[in-house]
Order: structure tokens, then sequence, then C-alpha cells
């Protein structure tokens, strides 16, 4: 998850921050934040030997929620509310996270393109 108002953090350090200080700890941090906007972000990469590297990315954007909702999931889902839903990552099932997933997206993208090449 990478949030705007801390300069993406946690960023690639999602999971460490989420075993250190956990959703607690992160609306701790967004407690004054002018702007609660976030992302998860994801990529794949693909590179045949002696060939260049094809990276595929997926993006869900976002806001941080103020308190956490929902037990499904997992990290920081219970705190991140995507565009367009009424539901936090926490509070979906896992078909409803899947068709918006940024996991998913990069896949997506990699497959379109793999099929094709």
């Amino acid at each position: 998850m990478f949030v705007d108002e801390l300069n993406g953090f946690p960023g690639p350090f999602s999971s460490y921050a989420f075993k250190t200080i956990g959703i607690p700890g992160l609306l701790r941090l967004m407690k004054n934040a002018r702007s609660r906007t976030a992302a998860f972000k994801s990529a794949v990469a693909y590179c045949e030997p002696g060939g260049r590297a094809k990276v595929f990315e997926g993006k869900v954007s976002g806001t941080i929620v103020n308190r956490p909702v929902g037990a499904n999931g997992f990290g920081f889902d219970p705190i991140f509310l995507p565009e367009r839903s009424p539901k936090t990552m926490g509070q979906l099932t896992v078909e409803e996270k899947c068709r918006i997933s940024h996991r998913a997206e990069a896949m997506r993208k990699f497959a379109q393109w793999f099929l094709k090449a």
C-alpha cells in the first residue's frame, strides 16, 4: 500500500509495517493527514534469457478510512476503501476482491501480452 500523504509509505515495506506498527500505527500516522488517498500496487515481470524484461503493473486507488471495517483479506485491507466501492477491501469477498485486485490486474495484463507474443 502506498499512502500519498506519507510519501508512499509503507510501499514495498507494507508487510514489515503491518507486522510492526499494524493498522493502529498507520492510523496514528494518518491522524492529521490532509489527504487520505492511497493505492495498492503490484508488478509482474517476464524476461526470456538474453532478452529485455517486460513489466506489467496493476493498481487499485482509494482512500484510508478512519477505522478498520471488515475481517476479510489481510494486512491493511480493513482500512482501504477502493474508489467507487461502498466496502473496504476487508469487507469484500474473495470473488469481489479478485475482480478489482491490483495483483489480478498485473497478471491479466501479462497474460494478454503473453498470449499475443
